[in-house]
């Protein structure tokens, strides 16, 4: 049995990147970068108001009650005009072009129109309420790094330095294939003895949450050959899941489908609860990954284990879950010598992060996951926690 990070550790090394393509900007929103890119331009380009109001230079409003002409007015896109002589200023709208000369913009509020004239009510130093040339990108500056995934402001950021055409990498596809003779398909009414495969189901909304295609295989009871055939047709997944089989019961069949394929196997069981469980093999350059049956376990696991390995293949860099530390509401006072993930509810309570774990923590109960935002992680060999105590939280689903 390994520990988590040691799961981690070996499973990552075994993930090929998935390769890149090239698309349209917008279509490539949610995606991740499969290059650098560099701003060709200087963002903005030229010098800009930060607000409305009196375009000037600061020599000429460095004492209170100076008195300017006003001989332009400039909104967004209008083409500055000539270079300001002394004594005089331009009316401006916020976001357009300062003109030549001027170094400073007034306030609207600290101004007083007269005519053609204003009067400044403060001085005015020289750079006040100006975005210079090059405030959000400088020329050459990294726009979006490789490995970045193309968020809203991501994309934004490309638009503007006129970038409309990305590399990105190719969502991956993971296959999904469950176990077991008592699993039936969703839409079908079970039988007494029967279960319907909400695990498949599960993993696939998790993968699409992702970003990654999700390939759903069904069901094939629990015969070896039959399973192993199955995965063998889903030779186009960058990964393989299986759910159920994964423990060493008579009817535990993950490794010997596993061993079908000609598999090699990585690691058996991992140190934690719920989920220890967990088979993982490299069959033609990929991983197949055996998960537990029990429907909590099988997205404990998918979220603390499987998560990195999915972010991994979409060649996102720096992927890690959201942790905070949080007071804990309930004591726990069960022993383990394996680190636990207990199903939480974390909330702020004024200004306080708290977290409470009074929901089922039994890895065959699905609803007690639907209250839960996080996981409670409570460290191998702890002998008990009490009410108040600080514990670490864990939200893969908002990870950064």
């Amino acid at each position: 049995m390994i520990t988590v990070e040691q799961a981690m550790e070996v499973m990552l090394g075994h993930v090929r990147t998935t390769p890149g393509e090239e698309m349209d900007l917008l279509d490539a929103a949610g995606r991740v970068l499969g290059e650098d890119i560099r701003s060709p331009e200087n963002l903005p380009s030229f010098a800009r108001s930060g607000v409305d109001g009196y375009a000037l230079r600061s020599e000429d409003a460095a004492v209170h009650g100076a008195r300017l002409r006003v001989v332009a007015e400039y909104r967004a896109g209008d083409r500055p005009g000539p270079s300001l002589h002394a004594g005089e200023a331009v009316r401006i709208m916020t976001g357009a072009a300062l003109p030549p000369g001027a170094d400073a913009v007034a306030w609207q509020e600290d101004s007083e129109r007269d005519g053609d004239w204003v009067l400044l009510s403060r001085p005015v130093s020289a750079g006040a309420n100006v975005g210079p040339i090059g405030e959000d990108l400088k020329q050459g500056d990294s726009v979006v790094p490789a490995g970045a995934l193309l968020r809203p402001a991501e994309v934004g950021l490309l638009a503007a330095v006129g970038h409309t055409r990305v590399r990105v990498h190719r969502r991956p596809r993971v296959a999904i294939l469950s176990t077991g003779d008592e699993v039936v398909p969703p839409e079908v009414r079970p039988e007494p003895g029967q279960v319907r495969n909400s695990n498949e189901m599960a993993l696939a909304a998790a993968l699409r949450q992702m970003g990654a295609e999700p390939l759903r295989l069904g069901g094939r009871g629990d015969d070896p050959d039959a399973i192993a055939a199955a995965l063998r047709r889903a030779d186009d997944a960058d990964l393989i899941l299986t759910t159920g089989g994964a423990s060493h019961g008579d009817y535990d069949v993950a490794a010997a489908s596993f061993d079908r394929l000609g598999a090699e196997r990585l690691f058996w069981h991992v140190a934690m609860k719920p989920g220890t469980p967990f088979l993982a093999a490299c069959w033609d350059s990929r991983l197949v990954i055996g998960l537990s049956g029990n429907p909590a376990a099988a997205i404990t696991t998918f979220d603390i284990l499987v998560r990195p390995v999915v972010a991994a293949l979409s060649g996102r860099r720096g992927w890690r879950p959201f942790r905070a530390q949080a007071v804990l509401d309930q004591p726990v006072v069960k022993p383990s010598a394996l680190r636990r993930y207990m199903r939480g509810t974390r909330y702020d309570q004024e200004g306080v992060l708290r977290v409470r774990n009074d929901m089922t923590q039994r890895s065959g109960v699905l609803s007690s996951m639907t209250r839960a935002n996080c996981y409670v992680v409570v460290p191998e060999n702890t002998p008990a926690l009490a009410a108040g105590d600080l514990v670490l939280t864990v939200s893969p689903d908002l990870a950064g």
